[in-house]
C-alpha cells in the first residue's frame, strides 16, 4: 500500500487518510478495522492531529516516562531506550475503529496515527500476504502496519476478513 518513514523518537504521521483509501478500495461496507504496527517502541493512538498537541505529546510522554530516569531495561540491555519501550506500551501498538459505508466514524478532530518512541531507526521483517500471515526473512523494513477488516460484505454475504500491509521503512 505504500511506505511510510519514521524518522525516530517523537515522530507522529497521520495515517487516517490511508486507512480510509484502504476500507474505500475493500470489499466490506460495514464493519471495524484494527491498525497494528509490529515492534515494541511503536504505537498508534487517535488524537487532534494539529502543531500544538504534536509538541504536547510528546511533553506529556517526557513527564510520563522521563528518558533521565533508571529503567532496568536499559541496565539489562545497555541500549538506552527503556523509556521508549514504556511509552509504546502505555500507548500500545493496536487501535480498532469502527466504520460504516465504507467511511471511518472518527470525530471531527479525530485523526488516526502512528508513532515512533524508540530512540533509532530498526530494521524489521514483515509478515502477511492475502488474509494469511506469512514471515518474509528477505525483506526488512523498520516498521509496518497490518491493516485488518472485518465486516459485512456491500452485497449482505456473510462476514468476512480483508488483511493488507503498510509496510514502514
Amino acid at each position: 500500500m505504500g511506505f511510510l518513514a519514521l524518522f525516530g523518537e517523537n515522530d507522529m504521521i497521520d495515517i487516517t487518510d490511508r486507512v480510509a483509501d484502504a476500507i474505500k478500495d475493500g470489499g466490506i461496507k460495514d464493519g471495524i478495522v484494527t491498525i497494528f504496527v509490529s515492534g515494541s517502541t511503536a504505537a498508534v493512538a487517535t488524537i487532534e492531529y494539529e502543531p500544538g498537541l504534536r509538541k504536547d505529546f510528546p511533553a506529556m510522554l517526557d513527564r510520563v516516562a522521563p528518558k533521565a530516569i533508571e529503567y532496568e531495561h536499559d541496565n539489562t540491555w545497555h541500549d538506552g531506550n527503556g523509556h521508549s519501550h514504556v511509552r509504546a506500551s502505555l500507548i500500545g501498538p493496536s487501535l480498532t475503529v469502527p466504520f460504516k459505508d465504507k467511511r471511518l466514524m472518527l470525530g471531527t478532530w479525530q485523526q488516526i496515527v502512528l508513532m515512533e518512541m524508540d530512540t533509532r531507526a530498526r530494521a524489521r521483517n514483515y509478515f502477511a500476504n492475502n488474509g494469511r500471515i506469512i514471515r518474509t526473512p528477505t525483506q526488512t523494513i523498520s516498521r509496518h502496519i497490518i491493516y485488518h477488516s472485518c465486516g459485512r460484505e456491500a452485497n449482505g454475504d456473510p462476514p468476512t476478513h480483508q488483511y493488507m500491509l503498510f509496510p514502514i521503512v
